[in-house]
């Protein structure tokens, strides 16, 4: 059983997938890939085709969930696997890992505190943690990986709020996972993107953000301090 488990929703995006397992399967050393699809995708039989077809290694499993929201299949993956891992990683299926043994430097920090680690994605870099890993245990604490208020944007601005709260927040430059995201013209506009990315969805999702910081998050930091003590007091004996 390797240490971190990558967190990857995908919804109708199967033709994705095999750049996106080539390129985190050969760079990563601690990692295994769960990739989240609702049962009632149209492509859940093509997503497993292309599973099954790959040479690839028992790392690699597919996840079937109850929603195709990406936030919603996040936190359901997280909650299951939270109990196995060290650490977790959310990416997206439009990130690709380039940087040999990315798994390993972002555990590093976060091995003994509470924290967060992130990539240069090449696009948001060190603004915003587009992809990300955590302990396992702030999802075991919390019961979710991003707070279930969100819709869906912004959701990475209240980790690396989490992040700077704790005291723990790392940006590596030097580990590039490329975020071949639409609005960079890295990737064809889809079906996916334009439900999430519209002017009304990042008003919304700024709304949702001020809410957070307003009435949750303090309440947050205060339980994850409280009880990484409770953890270091549990080890030293």
């Amino acid at each position: 059983m390797n240490t971190n488990a990558v967190l990857v929703p995908s919804h109708n995006r199967s033709s994705r997938i095999p750049k996106f397992l080539d390129a985190i399967v050969k760079n990563s050393l601690i990692s295994d890939i769960c990739l989240g699809i609702d049962r009632t995708d149209s492509q859940l039989d093509e997503y497993n085709r292309i599973l099954n077809s790959l040479p690839k290694p028992n790392c690699v499993k597919i996840m079937e969930t109850q929603s195709n929201s990406m936030l919603q299949s996040l936190n359901l993956m997280g909650s299951v696997l939270s109990k196995d891992y060290k650490f977790l990683t959310f990416m997206g299926d439009d990130h690709i890992v380039k940087t040999h043994g990315w798994d390993v430097e972002l555990a590093k920090p976060i091995s003994k505190k509470f924290g967060i680690s992130y990539p240069n994605d090449l696009i948001q870099q060190e603004k915003l943690p587009t992809a990300i890993m955590i302990n396992s245990k702030i999802v075991e604490l919390l019961g979710f990986f991003g707070h279930p208020i969100f819709s869906h944007l912004y959701v990475d601005n209240s980790w690396l709020e989490i992040g700077k709260s704790l005291n723990n927040y790392n940006y590596f430059s030097n580990i590039i996972i490329e975020h071949e995201h639409f609005s960079v013209g890295k990737s064809k506009n889809d079906f996916t993107y334009m439900k999430n990315n519209s002017g009304e969805d990042y008003k919304k999702g700024l709304e949702e953000f001020k809410l957070y910081m307003e009435k949750y998050h303090k309440k947050i930091i205060t339980k994850l301090k409280f009880f990484e003590i409770v953890y270091r007091l549990k080890e030293s004996f």
